[in-house]
């Protein structure tokens, strides 16, 4: 799979602005039509697009050319949609992904107050999952 679908995320991103945290439910960034139109698209399964979205944006923010805020978004929003799309179990690259974005969003309990969760723990989960991906 090519960046494309990740360029249009960020396009949809950039172009929901703040809408996207006034709104309590707001506007998904990914579509459960997103995913069935590049696996069919792709003549993949919808957990292979899931995995595949999921590497792009570790290796994107990783990279340093996509920002935790937008990774953390997107991946907030293929989770929702895997639990019906794709079933999830540690092993998965996407699980994987997912779990290392959500480490990044909060302060963690015992920890200095200036620690920055997304280096502590984000990045390194990455670059791990990234690893193993590659080995696999």
């Amino acid at each position: 799979m090519s960046d494309d679908l990740c360029y249009e995320l960020e396009n949809r991103w950039r172009a929901l602005g703040d809408a996207y945290w006034t709104q309590a439910d707001g506007p998904p960034i990914v579509t459960e039509h997103d995913v069935i139109s590049r696996a069919e698209k792709t003549r993949t399964s919808a957990g292979a697009v899931l995995d595949e979205l999921a590497l792009q944006l570790a290796q994107g923010f990783c990279e340093g050319r996509l920002d935790f805020l937008f990774c953390d978004a997107v991946v907030n929003d293929l989770y929702l949609l895997a639990i019906n799309l794709h079933p999830l179990n540690a092993a998965n690259g996407f699980f994987q992904i997912f779990n290392a974005f959500d480490e990044g969003e909060y302060h963690h309990m015992g920890r200095p107050l200036d620690e920055n969760p997304v280096e502590t723990y984000t990045r390194p989960m990455l670059l791990k999952a990234l690893k193993e991906w590659r080995q696999a």
